[in-house]
């Protein structure tokens, strides 16, 4: 019982942590604006944008897109 205490409040947070997903950044336009910001700093400092959260972004606008034509 103790472990299962432990481990829930845990993966919970773990979970909290990864990259948004496709989906939630179509349902927060100011998430995905604040992602998409944050990769195009990345690529202004020649950092690596092949991040699942750019990725993610990038995916995410073309679906908004695809949505509006």
């Amino acid at each position: 019982m103790k472990k299962l205490l432990f481990a829930a409040p845990l993966a919970f947070f773990l979970g909290a942590c990864g990259a948004p997903s496709v989906e939630h950044l179509m349902e927060n336009p100011e998430k995905l604006q604040q992602v998409t910001v944050e990769c195009m700093d990345m690529m202004a400092q020649g950092q690596d944008v092949d991040t699942a959260a750019c990725n993610n972004a990038a995916e995410a606008q073309s679906r908004m897109g695809e949505n509006v034509t």
